[in-house]
Formats: structure tokens, C-alpha cells, sequence
């Protein structure tokens, strides 16, 4: 009895193992967890069930419960190579890449011609960014295994991660000859291609594989990102939002989806996105990088800046300004603005002054990306026998995923810039139009109106005019050209700058580097200007030097100066040969 009792238990347990087994092959990992945790109930020592539940663990971001259990499989079978490796990957997958190395290391002493050993080594090398020694691993596999097609793409791909994308393509390029039809090497060109910023090339190829299957998810999302980052936006979400037709609970699609809507301004949406992509998988890099911009925007947080500018014209202004904001819901933000600003006029004999004021503000996102802003304040000075004026601004922005967008907005507040504007109690009432516009070929344009009134000595009207396009020519340098225009109805010297007529053109350069955390930026615009109708065409220019320095993303402090010859001041309107210059030192950070 005891015989059949132990061959009944026996055919059990196969059974068990048996559908244990065909859910873990089905993709059925629920049903396989559950089963498998049944045979380590009743046989705590069985390899299959602890590495399977080990790896379960490791894809749910449970690390250190997986890592326990290949220890155990390990402890019973030392010379287990697979679990071994997999091991490694729990290491590499939780961040510690540098582990992940050396647990490989100690395998291949022992199994040096160990592959699938050498491949995950060359991959967590990639991952660490020691792409050198990538490469070198990738070149001693391909020794082993020189027909494995799998190997020139994995190179591919770490040449690619170490910018080296010529390199990169000439792999691809060399695949495609030998099989015009091989898919990993197609998406791995397009891939890198749209790093390239070929997204044209990229999207073609990307089509090219869907026209032979419209499902492929991995082509789906490769056009997705290149029609996000090129500029189309409203493509980029459709697509990003198909690929989650096919899996909903595709992370990468998710991460995709959200990072088009931030790109749109859409910070709630995208939050809303983000956090079931967290939820799927919560320790992946690719969210949490994301969720780091995200949190940046829908995040309470507060910042400062301290403005100190300095013109030929004797004004010393300092200005501090401490800005807030918390959102109660994703999409709703309340906002609060303070500043206070020192004003002197270097031996003018005018007394020193100071301004300050506060606002708070309402802002709402609603889909698919209308931003509607409300604000409330009040702002006054120290000059003697002045009121306190009220402040009031609001805004409607269209959605930023058109190729058109639109701003409208309105602003009623006391203008004080400098000494003579507060001396004056100039207040304006400004209603403004600004339009942007991204088509594609990697242009971007933008168009301001404005018809401001100002109430002073006597009220005052002044248009204005902005037109401006640049593109990017390379990662660093953005080039364009800008026309500038506006003109006042009265020249009533009220400590504002109102000639009839005032032009401006301007050649814009920008570079931008980084290294690392750090950021600098040189602007330089060179141009040509006229102050009043009947006045001569003369050189101008501005040129801005920053420094920045990011904690994280949306966390940053900069410390930028300026120098500038744009412009004229009243107090020279009538001097000859008068050239106004300004210098301008700013330090504004965010936490």
C-alpha cells in the first residue's frame, strides 16, 4: 500500500509539474506561479519550480525574494550555469550592473566558453555604459558562435548606445545585404537612424515593415517615436496609442504615450498614463526616468530667481522673485507669484525706489490639451502719495499637439521695470496673440501681436509685432532670424522706451552643450535696427553666456549674464551718435 501510495503521489506531482509547465510555456505566468509555488510547498528542493519562481519574482520587480530563491537552487546545485546567469540579470535588472559582472565573471572561470554567459555580460557592460568592453566580449562570442546573426546586431546596438552610429548602420547595412528581409536588422537601422535624426529614413523603413504586418507592435512604436520626435505630435499619439491596442499593458508603449503627451503640455494626462506603466512594472529605468519629468510638472515645487541688470543709461535694478505651485488633481495647478525690486538711476538725483507685488494663479489642463490660466493680485512701491494696483491676468493656449498652436492672453499690471516707470505710476492694459507653428522639416516659426494701452502722465497706445523661425542643425547649434516692430501713438517720456516706430532684425545662434549634469548655453544675435520712421539703419546686437547645472529633471539651477545694444532709452532720444547698452547678470534655480 505504501508503494501504490507513493506512485500515486509520484503521478500527481508529474501532473502538476506537467501543467505547471504548459502555462509557463503559454505565457500563462499567473496560472504558473501559482502552480509552482504548490510544488515547492510539497517539495521545497524542486530546481524547475525555484528557478521559475525566481525568475517570477525578478520580472515583478521583487528582487530580493528572487535573489533568496536562486540562492537556494544555487546552495542545492552549485554547477546550476543557468540559474547562475539568471541570477546575474535579477542583479543587473535592480541597477547593480557592477554585481551583475561579477557573477559572470566567477561562471565563465569556471565555463569559459560559456555563451549565454559571455552575451549577458556584453549586454550588462552596455547597460554600465563600458562600451569598450562591450565590444569586447561581442567579439569573443562571435569567435564561438561566427554564424549567429543575433551577434552583429547585439555590436549594433552598443555602438549605437556609444554613439558611434555610423558604425552602427554600416552592421545593419551589411545584414540587410545578406537578407534584405531580416526584421531585427530593418528595426535596428530605423532605430538608429531616428538617433540620428534621419526620421524621415527612419519612418520609411518603420511603414516598410508594416505594410508586410500592420500588428508588428515593435514597428508600431519605432514610427511613433520618430513621428513624436520629429514634431508631429498628433500622429506620434495615435500610433503610440495603437501599439496599446495590441497589449495594454505594454510598458514601453505606455513610457511612449506618456512622454508624447508631456511634450504636448498634456503634464496631467501623461501622469495618469505613467502611473499604470508604474504599476506594470515599478522598477523600470525607462519609467522612472519618465516619471521623473513627469513628477517635475504635477510635483508641488518652488523657485527663485535674483535679477540684477545694469544699462547706460545709469539704471541699477535688482529684482527677486519666488514662485510656487501644487496641484490638488493632475490637472489642476494653483500657482503663486511674489517679487520685490530695488530701482536707483545713477546720479539722476532721483530718490531710490522699490516695487513688489503677488499673484496667484488657477491653471486647468482640459483634453486634448486646451490650458486655460486665471490670475488674481496686487502690486505696489514706495513712492509717496502712490495706491496699490490691482494685477489680472488670463490665458488660453490651444492644444500643443497641432502643428498650429495659439496663444490669447490678457495682462492688466503696473509696469515697473525701472525707477521712471514707478515714478510715473504707468499701468497697462495688454491683450496679446502668439502663434507657433512646427511642420515638418524641422522648422519652427512664431508669430506675436500685441496692443498693449498704458496709462501714465497720459494714456498711451503701443503695437508690437514678433516674427521669428529656426531649426536645429546639429544636437548642440539651433540657428534662425527673427523681425522685431513696434511703435507708440505719443512720445510722452514716461521712463519707457516710445519711439513711432522701432525694427529690429536679428541672426539668432544657440549652442547648448552637456556634460553630464551641467549645461551650458551661448546665444548670440547680431542685427540691425532703426528707432523712428525717419531713422538710420544701425548694427545691434545681444550675445548671453548661462551655466546650468540639472539636479533633476525640472530640479536645476542656472547662473546666465548678458550683453546687449538692442534698443534706445528716452534719455538718449535726442543725443547724437547715443548707443544704448545693457548688461544683465541672472540666477534662478527650482526645487
Amino acid at each position: 500500500m505504501v508503494l501504490v501510495g507513493a506512485l500515486c503521489i509520484g503521478v500527481e506531482r508529474a501532473a502538476s509539474q506537467d501543467e505547471a509547465d504548459a502555462a509557463w510555456r503559454r505565457g500563462d505566468i499567473e496560472t504558473a506561479q501559482r502552480l509552482y509555488a504548490e510544488l515547492l510547498a510539497a517539495d521545497s528542493t524542486d530546481e524547475r519550480a525555484l528557478h521559475r519562481m525566481a525568475l517570477i519574482f525578478g520580472w515583478d520587480g521583487q528582487y530580493a525574494e528572487s535573489i533568496r530563491l536562486f540562492d537556494r537552487l544555487l546552495g542545492i546545485s552549485p554547477r546550476n550555469w543557468e540559474a547562475a546567469i539568471d541570477r546575474a540579470r535579477i542583479y543587473a535588472w535592480k541597477g547593480d550592473t557592477e554585481h551583475a559582472i561579477e557573477l559572470l565573471d566567477e561562471v565563465l572561470k569556471q565555463e569559459p566558453g560559456n555563451v549565454a554567459a559571455l552575451q549577458a555580460r556584453a549586454q550588462f557592460q552596455g547597460w554600465a555604459g563600458e562600451y569598450s568592453a562591450a565590444l569586447s566580449t561581442y567579439e569573443r562570442i562571435g569567435q564561438v558562435l561566427p554564424e549567429d546573426r543575433s551577434i552583429p546586431r547585439e555590436r549594433a546596438l552598443v555602438l549605437s548606445w556609444a554613439s558611434r552610429l555610423d558604425a552602427a548602420m554600416a552592421i545593419y547595412d551589411s545584414l540587410l545585404q545578406a537578407d534584405p528581409g531580416d526584421r531585427e536588422a530593418l528595426l535596428g537601422l530605423a532605430r538608429v537612424l531616428a538617433w540620428d535624426d534621419q526620421l524621415d529614413s527612419a519612418a520609411i523603413i518603420y511603414r516598410a515593415i508594416l505594410a508586410a504586418d500592420s500588428t508588428d507592435v515593435d514597428a508600431l512604436q519605432g514610427i511613433a517615436r520618430s513621428l513624436s520626435w520629429s514634431g508631429d505630435l498628433t500622429s506620434g499619439e495615435s500610433l503610440w496609442r495603437r501599439a496599446l491596442e495590441q497589449n495594454d499593458a505594454n510598458v514601453g508603449a505606455l513610457v511612449g504615450l506618456a512622454a508624447n503627451l508631456r511634450w504636448q503640455g498634456r503634464d496631467g494626462e501623461a501622469f495618469v498614463v505613467l502611473r499604470r506603466a508604474e504599476q506594470l512594472a515599478p522598477a523600470s529605468r525607462d519609467v522612472q526616468a519618465e516619471m521623473q519629468w513627469v513628477r517635475a510638472a504635477v510635483a508641488p515645487r518652488a523657485g527663485a530667481s535674483i535679477v540684477y541688470e545694469n544699462d547706460s543709461d545709469g539704471n541699477r535694478i535688482s529684482t527677486l522673485t519666488a514662485t510656487g505651485a501644487w496641484r490638488r488633481d493632475p490637472r489642476f495647478e494653483i500657482g503663486v507669484m511674489g517679487y520685490t525690486r530695488q530701482l536707483r538711476i545713477s546720479g539722476s538725483g532721483i530718490s531710490n525706489s522699490h516695487a513688489y507685488g503677488a499673484q496667484l494663479e488657477g491653471r486647468v489642463q482640459l483634453p486634448p490639451g486646451w490650458d486655460i490660466s486665471l490670475g488674481l493680485g496686487a502690486s505696489g512701491n514706495n513712492v509717496e502719495g502712490s495706491t496699490a494696483q490691482g494685477r489680472l491676468s488670463g490665458k488660453v493656449t490651444s492644444p500643443g499637439r497641432n502643428v498650429i498652436t495659439g496663444t490669447l492672453g490678457y495682462l492688466h499690471e503696473p509696469l515697473d521695470a525701472s525707477l521712471l516707470l514707478v515714478q510715473n505710476s504707468v499701468v497697462i492694459d495688454m491683450v496679446s496673440l502668439d502663434l507657433g507653428a512646427t511642420p515638418s522639416g524641422g522648422w519652427r516659426y512664431q508669430l506675436s501681436a500685441s496692443y498693449t494701452r498704458l496709462d501714465g502722465s497720459e494714456p498711451n497706445t503701443r503695437w508690437a509685432a514678433y516674427v521669428h523661425a529656426s531649426t536645429r542643425v546639429s544636437r548642440q547649434f539651433t540657428v534662425g532670424g527673427s523681425l522685431r516692430s513696434f511703435g507708440f501713438d505719443k512720445n510722452l517720456n514716461d521712463g519707457y522706451f516710445d519711439p513711432d516706430l522701432y525694427v529690429l532684425g536679428e541672426v539668432n545662434v544657440r549652442w547648448q552643450a552637456r556634460f553630464g549634469r551641467w549645461y551650458p548655453t551661448v546665444e548670440a544675435a547680431p542685427g540691425v535696427q532703426q528707432v523712428g520712421k525717419g531713422g538710420e539703419v544701425s548694427g545691434a546686437g545681444r550675445v548671453r553666456i548661462a551655466i546650468g547645472f540639472r539636479l533633476l529633471p525640472g530640479r536645476e539651477f542656472e547662473l546666465s549674464g548678458g550683453y546687449s545694444t538692442t534698443g534706445l532709452s528716452v534719455f538718449g532720444s535726442d543725443v547724437g551718435n547715443y548707443r544704448y547698452r545693457s548688461i544683465m547678470f541672472l540666477s534662478k534655480w527650482v526645487i
